[in-house]
C-alpha cells in the first residue's frame, strides 16, 4: 500500500526546500501544500501538529 506523502511548507521554509529537493532527487512522489497561500492546508497542519 503506497500512501503519498504530504509536505506542508512555505516558499520561503529552508528545511522544506531541502527536504522537496530530496523527495525529487530520490524519485519520491509527494503532494506540495502550500500554507501561506492554502489556509485550509495551514488549519490541517497545525490541527496534525
Amino acid at each position: 500500500m503506497n500512501k503519498k506523502i504530504k509536505v506542508y511548507s512555505t516558499p520561503t521554509c529552508p528545511f522544506c526546500i531541502m527536504l522537496k529537493k530530496f523527495l525529487k532527487d530520490n524519485n519520491i512522489e509527494f503532494e506540495d501544500y502550500d500554507v501561506s497561500k492554502n489556509k485550509t492546508a495551514a488549519k490541517e497542519m497545525f490541527k496534525k501538529t
